[in-house]
């Protein structure tokens, strides 16, 4: 709907933002986690923002709209962290805040927030090793390539609806497979279609949120080691 369009396009261009500041404002190398605010930013979206930078980072992120008085925000975690503990800690600084493990939103004062941002980077500074801040893939089953067809993933799709606390399963390939043809998606070529050579089928994957730029080594080392959610195209 044309509702969902301006809504996608309205977080496109607070996550762009959000990629300028850490460029400009962030010491990726010493950050643990990203906390950035904009008086421009919409409440509506800055939760997928925050969702999709920790997707990038994996950092904790903290993305807020900057009120006259007041900061306004959703946070998102990482698996090392109880982010909804972590913001308890400092629940002095805060006017209102709820959430679980992973994601959690909060309201404070203007006046508070650079301390609360710099108790929150000192805490998780003690807390998170650099091991935390690698990402890990949870593979659930690896399967042979004669097993990727429809009817091998009916099961899976029957357990739907999946979301929080019940994630799509994650399947790998045994084998390594050759990638035919890389192109983008998107109205700024930011997502990516991969035509692959899996035995002797072609079979078409799609990465989000990946340019095709990103794939040019990968295809010409020529083998890629595969880890995907099966979806049907209908």
């Amino acid at each position: 709907s044309v509702q969902n369009a301006a809504r996608q396009e309205l977080c496109e261009q607070i996550y762009r933002q959000a990629l300028e500041k850490i460029e400009r404002e962030v010491d990726l190398t010493k950050a643990r986690a990203l906390m950035l605010a904009d008086h421009a930013w919409h409440h509506g979206v800055v939760g997928i923002v925050a969702s999709r930078l920790v997707e990038k980072f994996h950092l904790p992120a903290f993305v807020a709209v900057l009120e006259e008085h007041d900061v306004k925000g959703s946070a998102r975690g990482i698996p090392a962290i109880d982010l909804f503990e972590e913001i308890s800690k400092h629940a002095a600084l805060l006017n209102k805040f709820g959430g679980h493990k992973a994601a959690a939103g909060f309201s404070l004062s203007v006046a508070n927030w650079a301390e609360f941002q710099d108790k929150v980077q000192n805490e998780l500074k003690g807390i998170l090793t650099d091991e935390d801040l690698q990402p890990v893939l949870h593979i659930d089953s690896p399967i042979p390539p004669s097993d990727l067809h429809l009817q091998g993933f009916e099961g899976v799709w029957g357990l739907s609806p999946f979301g929080m606390g019940f994630a799509k399963p994650v399947f790998s390939l045994q084998e390594a497979v050759s990638i035919r043809e890389v192109q983008g998606l998107g109205k700024g070529q930011e997502h990516t279609k991969l035509l692959l050579h899996i035995g002797q089928n072609v079979i078409e994957a799609i990465q989000w949120r990946v340019p095709p730029s990103e794939f040019v080594e990968v295809k010409k080392s020529g083998r890629l080691q595969l880890a995907f959610t099966p979806n049907k195209a209908f």
